[in-house]
């Protein structure tokens, strides 16, 4: 992963800020990094005041026994899990049994039983009803689904993107007309002809990213204007005029996040954001009280398009080399969808630990990256907005600033109790 300090070989006792079942202890042998992502993963019963307590003791730039358990401190806050949440539970079917059946690959099935908007019943009802291509293409995406590349995070998304592809259909709204995509759209996708299937497997050959069209980079620009007038984060205490401005994991949401936070930043991603109109990406706008969403007109959609030319950036691996601050005295990342984010990086580097932990992985690899700027005569602050889909995080948004390498201030969004922000975010299990 980049990082030899990480990869130092234990000798019977607890990494830094260690596990917390308490007692627990690694093998002579057994990868710190790896299994601290394995407890990770188990969740952590240590509440945001007793995490921030015990952040506000590290003196972050100092040694690398500091920055581990600073980086082990946060990941710890971005990752932890709501007091209650739901979980997609499955009754008798079709879909149920293919997902029992633990000889194929289920993890794109799994993820649309836990998101059961109106398309993803359509295509659990076609699918019970074996219509057309409807199973050929849900076992197709599982198997691809198994490369990080092709695993699409929004099946809704992938149907709008397919109906302009396949169907030319360049006028669906998909905030306004989910149903059309549904009812209409869905079932011309997977009929017997096997539109989806083919274009799906188009995208594959052609070596595209299938996650992409999946909503990997789902651009809604307006979605995170909550922000501003939140009182928990505090709008105003966000260091805009840092000298060194970050956006990690930026997609193609970088022009949005200038204009929120109405300065200029770098975007960081493994993608330019000029990509966008090759790949001919459908843009959404967030507007009114209720949150409802509409598809950018064209005046919209190309004016966008030209700010993402525009756009500066830079091609950075979060896996591969530290975060490129110049060496700046004042720096702010902000990282909206990636940081927290639970679909696995596309980097090659990002696989050196088993699926499950690999989201784990990324937010561990970025918040060390990050952490590793602060420090003596530094002013390094972070802001991190969540969209998991496949866990259920506590904190929604999470603000940390870091002056001369100690905590100074911090906001907090918390759903201790899941359903008001999210709903249903965690996919079923296979039945043992």
């Amino acid at each position: 992963m980049g990082e030899r300090s990480g990869k130092r070989r234990a000798r019977g006792v607890s990494a830094p800020g260690g596990g917390d079942a308490g007692g627990e202890q690694q093998t002579r042998n057994e990868d710190p990094v790896h299994a601290f992502l394995s407890r990770l993963d188990r969740g952590t019963r240590r509440t945001n005041d007793e995490l921030l307590a015990q952040l506000r003791e590290v003196q972050l730039g100092t040694d690398e026994h500091a920055l581990e358990h600073g980086t082990r401190l946060v990941t710890r806050l971005l990752t932890k899990a709501p007091l209650t949440y739901m979980r997609a539970c499955l009754g008798a079917s079709h879909w149920q049994s293919r997902i029992a059946d633990k000889r194929v690959p289920t993890k794109f099935m799994r993820a649309v039983a836990s998101r059961m908007n109106r398309v993803n019943r359509r295509a659990f009802e076609l699918y019970e009803a074996d219509y057309g291509t409807a199973r050929k293409a849900m076992h197709r995406l599982d198997e691809l689904a198994q490369q990080p590349e092709h695993a699409v995070p929004y099946f809704e998304v992938l149907v709008q993107n397919a109906a302009v592809a396949v169907l030319g259909d360049t006028e669906i709204d998909p905030g306004r007309d989910l149903a059309r995509l549904a009812d209409d759209v869905l079932p011309r996708l997977l009929d017997e002809r096997g539109g989806l299937l083919a274009w799906i497997d188009q995208v594959v050959a052609g070596g595209e990213s299938l996650k992409h069209y999946g909503g990997d980079t789902n651009t809604v620009v307006g979605l995170y204007d909550w922000i501003r007038e939140d009182p928990d984060l505090g709008f105003g205490r966000f260091p805009t005029d840092a000298a060194c401005r970050l956006d990690l994991g930026a997609g193609f949401g970088t022009p949005y996040l200038e204009s929120l936070f109405g300065v200029s930043m770098l975007a960081l991603d493994l993608k330019p954001p000029s990509e966008a109109r090759r790949m001919g990406l459908v843009f959404a706008v967030k507007h009114g009280n209720r949150g409802e969403r509409r598809r950018m007109n064209p005046v919209e959609q190309e004016a966008y398009l030209d700010r993402l030319e525009r756009q500066a950036f830079r091609r950075y691996d979060v896996f591969a080399e530290p975060l490129p601050t110049d060496d700046a005295a004042s720096i702010f990342v902000v990282s909206f969808g990636f940081l927290s984010s639970t679909v696995s990086s596309l980097s090659p580097l990002g696989s050196s630990v088993p699926p499950k932990l690999r989201p784990l992985l990324t937010t561990y690899t970025g918040v060390r990256r990050i952490l590793g700027a602060a420090g003596p005569g530094k002013d390094l602050a972070l802001l991190t907005v969540h969209r998991a889909t496949s866990r259920a995080y506590m904190n929604r948004a999470v603000f940390l600033r870091f002056r001369d390498g100690r905590l100074s201030d911090h906001g907090i969004v918390s759903e201790p109790f899941q359903g008001r922000y999210t709903r249903g975010v965690v996919p079923a299990r296979r039945r043992s």
